[in-house]
Formats: structure tokens, sequence, C-alpha cells
């Protein structure tokens, strides 16, 4: 029958539009039909419908214009009906096998009709749909870009829907998209989403937006138009997932460094702020980002907010010199320059000399506490917690500071005692 209806030009398009929408569509409503179908029923009798038509001698004419929107909504459907296995669905399922030539499974109906490439296996699991889905748009993004252009749009347009159907798969399709030859104008489009997505509950999602905006962030003159995200970004550094602050702080560092880019005064504190935690995070990714953003910020900060950011500086001063023997050499070289920006702004010229002249803890150790003789107590709650470090360096150069250190707090052995034993 199916064969049938698509053999004139009259019905085949409307036959096309009719199984879009029912593939589309009807997985998002709890109506039936009105001889009683369920709607994961009616969703897989049109996918075995279309199979039909697929197994036609000659192409359909109107295939190669669905195709992109068709091609998505068997992926969806394989996800849907993966998720959702009703006794319904079962039963339907068991009836069509009778007839036979059918997979054990529904959701291999999809893959039972393509050539099979890798990534099916991970496609037909509920917890790796997203990983296929990724693959799958790397495979075939090369197509052209008339269908590049097609899917983008058409994923742009569902995700942009109050309540999108399988948005985290549909995310890692579009993501992948961005990466094809003459994505600049789905680039645009795929920035309508961020802020939105940036703030989803799934932590995959966030990993997959800051993913994409990566590869928009590779295209230069792309980047300024990345710069109302920054409050958003810097939102996302107080994340709980490393690898979501990591990739969050890779996006931020090319926008700040892009040309034209300006830090205003509360975002270059907010910034500095919540920076400071990562300054001595186990990553060493994390910290040479951290610590290259920190001195963006001290070199950008605006004359009026320069004061209000010397507190934070003050408050970063020790880990940066403690990290210039990071046994990483990025990390350790980084801050080394963070610290010859750092002590102008304190207006601290000698301590700036001896980091110049001399990479020695107890040179530096002197001169910070000859030049900061009010923070000694500050510095030393901070140095106990790098005499646990898991690098053997830090732990030297804190426990080398905390022996100049006790030279200068030589006739306040009560307030060092009470110090160390309140950490």
């Amino acid at each position: 029958m199916w064969r049938m209806m698509v053999t004139t030009s009259m019905t085949t398009k409307k036959v096309f539009r009719e199984l879009l929408c029912v593939l589309e569509d009807w997985p998002l409503h709890s109506t039936s039909t009105c001889d009683g179908d369920q709607q994961d029923v009616l969703a897989l009798a049109a996918t075995r419908a279309l199979r039909e038509i697929l197994r036609m001698p000659r192409c359909p004419r109107g295939l190669k214009v669905h195709f992109p929107r068709l091609l998505l909504a068997l992926l969806f459907q394989v996800v849907y009906s993966t998720e959702q296995m009703s006794d319904e669905v079962d039963t339907f399922w068991r009836e069509c096998q009778e007839e036979g030539g059918l997979p054990t499974s529904p959701s291999r109906l999809v893959a039972f009709e393509m050539e099979r490439k890798r990534g099916w296996d991970t496609l037909l699991h509920a917890e790796t749909h997203h990983s296929a889905m990724g693959l799958l748009a790397r495979e075939i993004h090369g197509v052209s870009r008339h269908f590049n252009a097609s899917v983008a749009s058409y994923l742009v347009e569902l995700l942009s829907k109050k309540e999108p159907r399988c948005e985290l798969p549909a995310m890692a399709f579009l993501v992948e998209i961005l990466a094809s030859p003459g994505a600049d104008v789905r680039a645009e489009s795929f920035l309508q989403l961020v802020p939105r997505y940036l703030q989803s509950t799934c932590s995959i999602t966030r990993s997959l937006v800051l993913k994409g905006l990566t590869v928009i962030c590779d295209t230069p003159w792309m980047v300024p138009k990345l710069r109302f995200l920054v409050q958003r970004l810097m939102d996302l550094l107080q994340d709980t997932d490393m690898d979501t602050v990591r990739m969050t702080l890779s996006v931020l560092i090319k926008v700040i460094q892009g040309p034209g880019f300006r830090i205003s005064t509360p975002i270059a504190l907010q910034l500095a702020q919540r920076l400071q935690p990562l300054l001595d995070n186990e990553s060493w990714y994390v910290r040479h980002l951290s610590v290259s953003i920190f001195k963006e910020v001290i070199e950008r900060v605006p004359d009026d907010g320069k004061k209000p950011l010397k507190t934070l500086v003050h408050q970063s001063l020790l880990p940066l010199i403690f990290h210039v023997f990071d046994e990483n050499k990025a990390v350790a070289a980084t801050c080394w320059g963070t610290l010859l920006l750092a002590t102008p702004l304190l207006k601290k010229e000698k301590l700036r000399q001896v980091v110049l002249r001399d990479q020695q803890i107890e040179a530096i150790g002197e001169c910070l506490l000859v030049e900061c003789r009010s923070r000694a107590a500050e510095y030393l709650r901070q140095s106990l917690t790098y005499v646990q470090s898991p690098q053997d360096s830090i732990r030297e150069a804190a426990v080398a500071f905390l022996g100049v250190l006790g030279q200068h707090m030589r006739a306040q052995p009560e307030k060092v005692r009470l110090i160390y034993h309140s950490e």
C-alpha cells in the first residue's frame, strides 16, 4: 500500500508530510487515534511504513527533499522507543515479527535499513544516545552544505521549543554540525540557544553547549559575538563538575583575549573572586587557565576598579608566589608573569624587583613580609594549607616560607600557636 502511494507525485508529498507529522509530533501527546491506537504504537507504525518505502527499487522523488528531517525523526524515534518500551509497543512489535522480516527490537528498525557504522550499538542504549548522535553527525556532516543547513535549522527550531523532545541527543548532533564547512550562520542560531541551555540541570547538556562554544571560538571573527555570555560563563566557574569548569575557562580566556574586549569593574571583581579557589585546583590545566585569566583581569581592569581589586590581589599574592614553584612549567611561568603585573598594582616595587631577579622562596618571602608586615598572620594561615600540597616543590616552598615567617613573628608566639592550632 505504502509503495503504491508514493509512486505518484500527487500523493508522495502528502505521504511524507504525514509520516513526518506522526514521527515528530505524536510522541509529544497523550491522545489516541480514532481507532484507539496509542501514541507509541503509531510512531513505530509510521517507522515501519517508511521502511517499506525505503525498500523500493527506485527512490521516491519526495524522499530527497524530506531526508534531513526524516533522518533526525528516525534517530529520535530510536531514542524514544528505547526509553519507553510500553506493553502496547511490545504487543505491536510481536505482531509485526509474526509477519516476518523484522528485527527483534523496535529500536533496531531504524538501524536495520541504514548501512551499519560505528556507534549503532551506542545509539541503542539510553545512557549513550547523545554520544552516538555526535558520532553519527561527525560521520555525515560532510554530505553537503545544504544538508547541514537543513539539519541545523531543524534542530535549532526543535531546541527552541518550550519543552523540546530528545533535548540531549539533539544538542549533541547540533554541536557536531557546528564544525562543518560554512557553519557561520548556524553558529549564530546556536548562540541564541546558549543562555537557556547553560542553565540546564543536566551536566552533559552544559558540557555539550560549552563544546559548541569552543568550536565557535576557533573562528576569530565570531569570538566577539560571545561577549554577552560572560556573566553566565562566570556563574559556571562555581560548578561542582570540574570538566564543566575546565571548558568554561577555555571559552572565557578566548573571549577576554578577543579583539576589542573591555572588562567592566563589576565583572573584573566577580571574575577575580571566582578564580581564587581555582588557583589551587588539582588540574594543572585549570590552574593555568585560572591564573591566565586572573592576569588578564589585572591588566584590563578600568582605573575605577583598581582600588577594590587590590584586596583580591593581596589575597592571591601568596598562592601565586607558591605556584611559581609549581611542578608544571606552564603554571609556574604564568604565575611569575602575573606576579610581575600584580606587584605594581599593589605598589610593591621592591617585591617586583626581587621576583624579577631572584626566584628563591626565602628572598621573596623576606621581601614580602617586609613590604606587607601587617599581613603576617594571614600569610601564616595560608601557608599551613600549602604544607599539605600534593606537590613536593610547593610543600618545600611553604616550609621554607614558614621558616622566614617564624623569624618575623618571634615576638608573637601566642598568636602563632593559636593560628597553628585553629587550622
